[in-house]
């Protein structure tokens, strides 16, 4: 039985892999090349501030690595915000993409549509 959780995170990752042009497999892999890491690094950050997916299952739904590396993930992107427009712009980008995702299925969110998507 998936989770409610995995529906969301599925969603997310869909998003954030078409918009990095990265294979749907590549959260779960151990990769390192600058694509592939940045989109999950992007993944982290969007399911943290528009979920309350717990770190732990931000790791395990990423092929089972520590709950650390998404909260490394998550700040580096936090920080390399405030300073490089090409990360801001690939934020806005994902943000747009994800906001037509979220009007087309109540399910995103359940419970309260738009309860943790700031940005909107």
């Amino acid at each position: 039985l998936r989770r409610y959780y995995d529906t969301q995170m599925d969603c997310i990752w869909e998003v954030v892999a078409r918009t990095c042009n990265v294979p749907d497999d590549a959260i779960n892999t151990k990769r390192r090349n600058a694509p592939w890491k940045m989109a999950r690094f992007y993944f982290w950050y969007f399911v943290k501030t528009t979920t309350d997916v717990t770190w732990k299952q931000m790791a395990q739904y990423a092929g089972g690595c520590d709950h650390s590396t998404a909260m490394h993930g998550y700040q580096s992107i936090c920080d390399w915000m405030k300073v490089d427009k090409a990360i801001r712009r690939k934020i806005e980008e994902i943000e747009k993409v994800l906001e037509g995702h979220i009007h087309q299925s109540d399910e995103f969110f359940g419970r309260e549509k738009n309860l943790h998507y700031g940005f909107l």
